[in-house]
């Protein structure tokens, strides 16, 4: 039972409240104010004002019923909410949306509605007005920009929660809906702590597959505040304790670190532990306050780990803010892995979509598997976005997680998007080498042309800037490819390293301030350790 709006009947004895059911509809309830067991109010009649008609809608794509994300609203441009599954709140764009598996019936007023309809970020967005003045059947012919299947690529949700204390309750497979209505193929919903209680600790080590072929595989996130959060991605056991340091009162211990984390992360196969969102600004994050902006721990952890993801995409961080912090560590060397997670709330009502951001790995296999795509997207075969298609090639061979030659190179760079994108690039050891100007929404274009590479570090493709619209729920168009690395994988340019290195130094020296003055003279000789470990070895 999930109680909610609980309050007092006239005469004090009974009180009433409202509950989800499994279709996350709400029924009304009431319980003697004495005890005793609840009991269901029915709702007699709806007085509406209005007439209602139902309508069904039907989404089809190349002609078959498909799944999709869908708003509607009457003619007064009051939204319409789902009559069998949770109804959710798009704050970047301002609209309630829901899903259908591609068939659903809906009761509205009579008059003119309109219905929005998309499938995942890579569809384009279709529009219907309609008037009702009696049952009606209604058919949205939805498409997409670019099939990531065909092309030899599957997607995946890195960081999203079931459970967060929002007005729904939700199963792991509650989340099938979601992910078929947002075309998205792998999702790893994350156990977090409250701080006082822990979530969703029955669904550990579940893995399930969809009926459509998706993976859904729980996860867990160590939400150690003060030192970072990390994605625990791909470990059938949960990482204790959840969280520590400052501000928690019984685990206020300054040797505890997250480097116990990626240890416990890399005992498990096909698995990888990754910073979840971390610069929130867009700003240069090694001239921002003293590096604040940088989780604690992630520079001596990416430093010295031999794989640790780093969220550029994400809901609720800055994709250019955190590229800049990713690029110091490619320019000296540290192929940090790039990756991508919404921090979507499922039972929230106020969320974006599920799959807003994700990671593009290539598996040619036409079923989703997880080991595979796994070890691709470590391999840095991919690319990362919020909308955005971004397929490099150099030297007519060499895509993202290849080496390249030095030297005069052709690159072919293919882009499109179902929205406007201002900015198309390509980056060199974290500067702007070329760019193709912007492109309008729902257009497609292969770049050409010629680069010069210097003697080491690496190249990749970036896109971002402009409005958003659907199917977009982030606050601006961004994507960016893994690099191609020049003539060996963590090979640097010597200009670009000699720079990467004073920042990186500098930012040590920051970080070690704030931890001595966050844990006033407490033992954090652990952490201590870590960034004498680090300084050594940019050193070395």
């Amino acid at each position: 039972h999930y109680v909610q709006d609980p309050a007092w009947s006239n005469d004090g004895k009974k009180i009433y409240y409202s509950e989800p059911d499994h279709q996350q509809q709400y029924k009304l309830m009431a319980v003697s104010s004495m005890g005793g067991a609840p009991k269901e109010l029915k709702i007699k009649h709806w007085d509406w004002q209005h007439k209602i008609a139902k309508v069904k809608v039907k989404t089809l794509m190349d002609g078959k019923i498909t799944p999709a994300r869908l708003s509607i609203i009457d003619s007064l441009g009051h939204p319409l909410a789902s009559p069998i599954a949770a109804t959710y709140f798009d704050s970047e764009n301002g609209r309630h949306y829901f899903y259908s598996d591609g068939e659903i019936e809906i009761e509205v007023p009579h008059g003119e509605i309109i219905i929005s309809a998309v499938r995942g970020m890579m569809g384009i967005p279709e529009e219907t007005q309609f008037t009702v003045s009696k049952n009606s059947d209604v058919e949205i012919n939805i498409s997409e920009i670019w099939n990531a299947k065909e092309a030899g690529y599957h997607s995946a949700d890195f960081h999203l929660h079931l459970n967060y204390d929002g007005p729904y309750r939700h199963v792991t497979s509650g989340i099938e809906p979601l992910i078929a209505g947002e075309n998205l193929d792998i999702a790893t919903p994350q156990a977090a702590n409250l701080h006082n209680r822990l979530m969703d600790r029955e669904f550990l080590g579940e893995t399930i597959e969809s009926s459509s072929g998706a993976l859904i595989k729980f996860s867990q996130e160590v939400r150690s505040h003060f030192h970072g959060h990390i994605g625990v991605i791909g470990p059938n056991k949960f990482y204790f304790p959840w969280f520590w340091g400052p501000g928690y009162p019984k685990l206020n211990n300054g040797n505890l670190s997250n480097a116990s984390v990626l240890k416990f992360v890399d005992s498990f196969d096909a698995s990888i532990a990754t910073y979840v969102h971390p610069v929130a600004f867009n700003v240069d994050p090694f001239n921002y306050k003293k590096a604040s902006s940088i989780p604690l721990e992630f520079i001596p952890d990416s430093i010295l780990s031999k794989e640790l993801g780093l969220e550029l995409v994400c809901a609720w961080s800055d994709e250019l803010g955190t590229t800049e912090l990713w690029y110091r560590l490619l320019n000296i060397g540290r192929p940090v892995i790039a990756m991508a997670g919404t921090d979507m709330f499922v039972d929230f009502h106020r969320t974006p979509a599920i799959g807003t951001a994700r990671v593009y790995a290539q598996q040619a296999q036409e079923a989703t598997q997880w080991a595979p795509y796994i070890k691709a997207f470590k391999e840095g075969r991919s690319f990362v976005t919020n909308t955005p298609v971004l397929l490099l090639e150099i030297g007519g061979k060499a895509t993202p997680g290849d080496v390249i030659e030095v030297g005069q190179q052709n690159f072919s760079l293919y882009v499109t998007s179902a929205i406007a994108v201002e900015n198309i690039e390509l980056i060199v050891n974290g500067e702007i080498a070329w760019t193709g100007g912007g492109m309008k929404a729902e257009a497609s274009n292969t770049f050409k042309g010629e680069i010069d590479l210097p003697e080491g570090g690496w190249i990749a493709a970036r896109a971002h800037g402009g409005s958003t619209s659907w199917p977009l729920m982030d606050s601006y168009p961004f994507a960016h490819t893994s690099p191609i690395w020049i003539n060996h994988k963590g090979s640097t340019d010597a200009i670009a390293k000699a720079k990467a290195t004073r920042e990186i130094r500098r930012a040590l020296r920051h970080i070690e301030e704030r931890a001595r003055l966050t844990y006033k003279g407490d033992d954090i000789s652990v952490l201590l350790a870590r960034l004498e470990l680090a300084r050594a070895a940019i050193t070395n």
